[in-house]
């Protein structure tokens, strides 16, 4: 479905009435747009909506490749396998007949130029980033049913691609220009099988998704690895389906040597019976499923650690909950354990079970410990790596110290000794995650090494890799209770 834009009216200086626009999309004719970039739409007494839609930037005449983001970010470009989709918003720059693009995958980031290239980057209060995110909308240079977009503040430089790059070019005439400076916004269908996120039932907030190195699929805290349930490759069960990664089109989940992969589509037998499963009962209860290979029966992707493989059933204990999986309809921000604390309010931190003991900072080389009479509050601040979704625990009493990791214990350092130290900015930052213990606990994961996780052993605060045992995880879990609680 091709999206027909409308645009945005707002306020054109301070004092002024809130200009009121259609509250539904309305259609832009050629036309129209050939005489004016805008249409002043205030017949109707509404506040000014945005659509809530997510549509791809597709190429005009590559129409396999849309605007997606490089695996190391920030930067555009056009891809046949990674793909961004994006929200049309008020213009940042807050005028007239201008319009700006907010990422689905990750809201809060916008599509921008800068120095010529074009980049998925977080919203900022600076008038450049504001300028740069913002875009008028033309009627396409090749013809119906496509766009082209000019800079906001350089006008006459239209966002255009030149084969997989993307960037800023000023207008030509050339019938090549024309063609890699017009696209076509392609609304997702509503009866497209919806993405989900395939969550693992023993390790809360991690769920399936892939390492793009080489397509290996491991479990991961990545809001963008979400799947789709579709049509069956092979067999006549009408419980078989295929698994398609939504963020990586075209590529699906499949097992080959006893390991899970994505991998792209093929024609052949081998690869339509790998990529076909039998989504099941979970092993653990109710609303938890398995997933059977439809070739290989009694066989079901579990994972070991942070691996993904294909296994038979064990008597191993942990074995069912490696097994089972939940299947989340997929929402902007994937659910973090954000509601569980507040920002910049002193927490005690309390062992889960050893209840009476709280972290602490304790000997002259400021290693942390767990201690049932002494007690340090922390808050948790901005993550000093910068990273969205992390922390950083900062001490209350010693504003301007913090928790970090040093080799495998837990420490504490000042930060300005180490302003310079990007490692320790690292060390300092942790991702806060649903509790391996469950209820209301949190499990922080190591902003240095993904695989390791604060937790206590006896006595001490230590950084240790993620052992697949209930000990590990009621060791790795924590309790908040804001310092002026009891």
């Amino acid at each position: 479905m091709l999206l027909k834009l409308r645009l945005l009216a707002i306020p054109l200086m301070v004092g002024m009435a809130n200009p009121l626009i259609r509250s539904q999309a309305t259609i832009f004719k050629e036309s129209n747009l050939a005489t004016t970039a805008v249409q002043d739409w205030r017949d109707q007494v509404t506040p000014v909506s945005v659509t809530s839609h997510c549509f791809w930037f597709v190429s005009e005449h590559l129409p396999d490749y849309q605007i997606g983001l490089k695996s190391d970010g920030p930067e555009l470009f056009m891809s046949r396998t990674t793909n961004e989709t994006f929200k049309i918003r008020p213009p940042l720059n807050d005028k007239y007949g201008f319009i700006s693009f907010e990422s689905c995958f990750s809201p809060g980031k916008y599509l921008r130029h800068k120095d010529n290239t074009i980049k998925l980057e977080a919203k900022e209060g600076t008038s450049s980033f504001k300028e740069d995110a913002t875009w008028k909308v033309l009627p396409g240079l090749i013809g119906d049913d496509t766009y082209t977009f000019e800079s906001a503040n350089s006008p006459n430089m239209i966002l255009r691609h030149h084969k997989t790059d993307l960037g800023l070019d000023s207008k030509k005439k050339q019938d090549m220009f024309k063609k890699d400076a017009s696209f076509v916004l392609k609304k997702a269908k509503e009866a497209d099988p919806k993405c989900q996120w395939v969550l693992s039932e023993n390790v809360p907030g991690y769920h399936i998704g892939t390492d793009t190195s080489d397509w290996n699929a491991f479990i991961v805290n990545d809001s963008k690895q979400t799947y789709r349930v579709g049509t069956r490759f092979f067999g006549n069960d009408t419980a078989y389906v295929s698994l398609e990664s939504c963020l990586h089109r075209g590529k699906f989940l499949r097992h080959k040597n006893s390991f899970i992969y994505l991998d792209a589509k093929e024609d052949s037998e081998q690869f339509k019976k790998d990529a076909t499963w039998k989504i099941a009962s979970g092993f653990i209860g109710d609303n938890t499923v398995s997933i059977e290979s439809a070739n290989l029966p009694s066989r079901v992707i579990r994972h070991w650690a942070q691996y993904l493989i294909l296994d038979a059933e064990t008597e191993q204990s942990t074995w069912p909950k490696q097994a089972s999986f939940k299947l989340i309809e997929a929402i902007p921000g994937i659910p973090r354990a954000s509601a569980l604390y507040k920002r910049d309010v002193c927490h005690k931190i309390q062992s889960v079970n050893l209840p009476s003991y709280k972290v602490a900072v304790h000997d002259t080389a400021n290693h942390v410990y767990i201690m049932e009479k002494l007690l340090t509050t922390f808050k948790f601040s901005q993550p000093l790596n910068g990273k969205s979704g992390m922390i950083s625990f900062e001490l209350c009493d010693i504003p301007g110290y913090y928790l970090y990791q040093k080799g495998d214990y837990v420490a504490v350092a000042a930060y300005k000794d180490k302003a310079n130290d990007d490692k320790f900015k690292k060390s300092a930052s942790w991702n806060p995650m649903p509790g391996l213990a469950g209820g209301n606990s949190l499990t922080f994961q190591s902003g240095l090494d993904p695989n390791s996780y604060i937790r206590h052993l006896e006595n001490a605060l230590r950084v240790n890799e993620l052992a697949d045992d209930d000990a590990f995880g009621q060791d790795a879990s924590f309790v908040l209770k804001e310092a002026a609680e009891g």
